[in-house]
């Protein structure tokens, strides 16, 4: 773990902070108010309730330095690191830049963010198939011409930005709001595991933290911070992919918004959005790529062998081709294979374009 000390005990000081947000306060005001103290301050401030603070920031402090990262897999970056993505510290401006980064995943890809190549994607949870089907293809172009799609993982836009990222060549990056080794929702355990194996999973939060209400907003400046432009696809006028733009904005990056149809609740947002001075209009990549002045990369996908399948991918096509069609028929075709590692092998085939997903959730061999 690269990661100082410091870092990591402010960092796991801010996620008590979540914590004790999440129960004692209503207001984002006041939310943003605690989360933006200098660490003593905030200290000082859980000690009025937890009388043990220090011993528990100490504990867990210990235990990050001493198991998570063996454990999980993980990789930090701290602020004092020259690693650290230089747009992140422009949070300087908001008193906020995040002590530590937790990865899981393609350290890498991560460090290969720069000022121009990071697309944030943000939209409703629940999306039409008209906003999966932009955040999609939107996604899917732009990783094919080399930027790094940055979005949250959630249901809706997110998840179909992120897949479209992962067929597009696995440029992508999910930020969560709990742990980055943990998926979240649950129901996107499969698509945690396969952008864990193409790209990356961060978080600002420790291994085991889960994902607090208050923790969402802040999750959204992250998101926001990491990419030159940020995308709003489709959502209310309320939505929390507002939170994103509207950090976008302070930070002085690109935002656009993609035209919806005038009589559909979820086109509110972009269609206000379009309003605004200065705000892009998203019909397809290419207008991305003209409002950042960048040229497309040559499409590039993910560093798979090309001498041949591993056992354990071969197996299961084999397996699929012979009938066996969801995780479960798989697992139990392979007793000695943990469901982990059969996820991650299904999210191989499903990459290299050898599988695909049916919408009843099993695999079949694509022809």
């Amino acid at each position: 773990m690269n990661a100082c000390a410091a870092c990591l005990h402010a960092s796991v000081l801010r996620s008590e902070s979540l914590t004790f947000a999440e129960r004692r306060h209503s207001s984002t005001v006041e939310v943003a108010r605690l989360l933006r103290l200098e660490p003593e301050e905030m200290l000082e401030e859980l000690r009025r309730d937890h009388p043990d603070i220090d011993e528990s920031l100490a504990v867990t402090t210990e235990r990050l330095l001493d198991e998570w990262c063996e454990r999980e897999g993980l990789w930090t970056v701290c602020r004092h690191e020259p690693e650290f993505p230089e747009r992140l510290r422009r949070f300087d401006s908001l008193s906020d830049v995040p002590a530590v980064i937790y990865g899981v995943g393609r350290k890498e890809l991560f460090d290969e963010l720069t000022d121009d190549n990071g697309l944030a994607i943000v939209g409703a949870r629940r999306a039409s198939a008209y906003g999966r089907e932009v955040a999609y293809s939107l996604a899917n172009e732009a990783a094919g011409a080399g930027m790094i799609v940055v979005s949250g993982m959630a249901l809706g836009v997110d998840g179909a930005a992120h897949r479209g990222a992962l067929q597009g060549g696995g440029r992508t990056i999910a930020v969560l709001a709990g742990g980055p080794e943990q998926a979240y929702p649950r129901s996107h355990r499969l698509l945690h595991e396969q952008i864990r194996a193409a790209g990356c999973v961060i978080s600002e939060n420790p291994p085991g933290a889960q994902a607090q209400r208050w923790a969402f907003v802040a999750r959204n400046r992250l998101i926001a911070g990491l990419g030159a432009m940020t995308v709003f696809v489709e959502g209310s006028a309320e939505s929390g992919a507002m939170h994103t733009v509207r950090f976008a904005e302070e930070l002085g990056s690109g935002i656009g918004a993609v035209p919806g149809p005038i009589t559909g609740p979820l086109s509110v947002g972009p269609n206000k959005l379009l309003a605004v001075e200065g705000v892009t209009v998203v019909c397809g990549l290419s207008d991305v790529l003209e409002e950042l002045a960048i040229t497309p990369m040559a499409p590039r996908l993910p560093g798979f062998a090309d001498d041949g399948l591993d056992e354990l991918p071969a197996a299961i096509l084999e397996l699929i081709a012979a009938g066996d069609r969801t995780p479960r028929e798989l697992a139990q075709s392979l007793p000695a294979s943990v469901p982990r590692e059969i996820s991650r092998a299904l999210g191989q085939l499903e990459l290299r374009g050898m599988i695909e997903r049916e919408t009843s959730g099993e695999y079949v061999r694509r022809r």
